[in-house]
């Protein structure tokens, strides 16, 4: 199974805009501001693992000026006379649908021989010849009354000192909220509400951003690899297959720790000295305390890891500031590539399709280097166990 295509409206630049998504890689370029962060933003806010909030700003300007307009249709609608309760209602239910959302669907192909237990919550029609189904995550006003309610009431109170923006902006949240559905490949007008731990299980989001850090600054003070593999050592310290690598580690660092602490106690032997001239140790409850080493795995690899090279005729290694910002870029990229891969693997159950979003790989490589690259992303995109796609964003 594979997926197709990916319709976005209202979400910022992009109004009503449909892409189409290649089986493996997919490059998506364009001039700035044309919506190419924005695309690969809405599926990290929708699917991603960080749940980024949603703000005012994400809805297209000329929407934003529809939720005015709905108000003032609210308002309209309210002046109707009360023995009119038909006409009334038609143009209050008419007002709330002048509320913008945002949508973000998705076409999923899939064949006969697939595992179709992964796609059983999305697909509503029993069409054998029908081999699509479609998921929709929409955010939008799940009670439009109140929105329209709170909003006349704080407009009668303030009347011209009333600020849209800032009221908008503080209960954006409030009103907005995302859901997930399942639509009907042969009739959009069917669609059913699911969980959004059930779209997940369908489609899973990974992000590899562009790193304007990777620089050549002196000393190695940004350490960018550095800390990209510490992320990979943290990510993947829970994985079985590691597990005995690690106790390796563990039993390097309490041999470690037991020499630390005889050093530490020669070390502040003086001032434990001076503790016991004020009783300390020698009148209870006051007790002499200890100074003894803690040191575990994930701690001695933050800040104490470091990536170093090979110098052509030279034994001396040199640290990574002293690479070029192309290999710097290329190596972080793929280490990242590599630990969604086996975070992946872990994955329990593993979602139907992932989607991986790297943004502006070609940033720091030579055309070559872009081509190769491009290349071998594909290549190890190609797994058998990875249902896999990759949306590469250019600048």
């Amino acid at each position: 199974m594979q997926l197709t295509c990916a319709k976005v409206t209202n979400f910022r630049a992009l109004q009503d805009v449909e892409v189409k998504i290649d089986k493996k890689a997919t490059l998506v370029v364009g001039r700035n501001n044309s919506g190419k962060t924005s695309f690969a933003n809405l599926f990290d806010k929708f699917f991603g693992s960080d749940d980024s909030k949603f703000v005012l700003e994400d809805l297209s300007v000329s929407k934003i000026k529809g939720i005015k307009s709905a108000v003032e249709a609210y308002r309209t609608a309210r002046a109707v006379p009360e023995d009119s309760s038909e006409t009334r209602e038609e143009q209050l239910k008419a007002a709330e649908e002048l509320i913008p959302a945002i949508s973000l669907q998705v076409v999923i192909a899939y064949t006969v021989e697939d595992d179709l237990a992964l796609l059983s919550g999305i697909i509503l029609d029993l069409d054998e010849d029908c081999l699509e189904a479609r998921l929709e995550a929409v955010l939008s006003v799940k009670r439009p009354r109140d929105l329209l309610e709170q909003v006349d009431a704080a407009l009668t109170r303030q009347g011209p000192a009333f600020d849209w923006g800032k009221f908008l902006r503080k209960n954006f949240s409030t009103f907005y909220a995302p859901s997930y559905w399942a639509v009907s490949a042969l009739d959009p007008n069917v669609r059913r509400e699911i969980t959004p731990a059930a779209a997940r299980r369908v489609l899973s989001v990974k992000s590899i951003h562009a790193q304007p850090r990777i620089d050549d600054v002196p000393a190695d003070r940004a350490r960018t690899l550095s800390k990209t593999f510490e992320s990979f050592y943290k990510a993947n310290s829970a994985d079985e297959e590691r597990n005995q690598n690690i106790e390796g580690i563990e039993q390097a660092l309490a041999v470690a720790s037991k020499d630390i602490d005889v050093n530490y106690g020669l070390l502040f032997r003086p001032i434990l000295d001076e503790l016991r001239t004020f009783g300390v140790g020698t009148i209870a409850p006051l007790q002499t305390p200890e100074i003894i080493s803690l040191i575990e795995s994930g701690d001695i690899l933050r800040g104490s890891t470091r990536i170093q090279y090979a110098s052509p005729g030279s034994d001396h290694p040199l640290p990574e500031g002293h690479n070029g910002l192309g290999y710097s870029k290329l190596i972080s990229t793929v280490v990242q590539v590599i630990g969604f891969y086996h975070a992946y693997l872990r994955l329990k159950p593993r979602p139907a399709l992932q989607l991986l979003f790297i943004e502006e790989p070609e940033a720091h490589l030579h055309p070559q280097m872009q081509e190769v690259f491009i290349s071998n992303i594909n290549r190890l995109l190609e797994r058998e166990e990875w249902a896999v796609q990759a949306v590469l964003r250019g600048r």
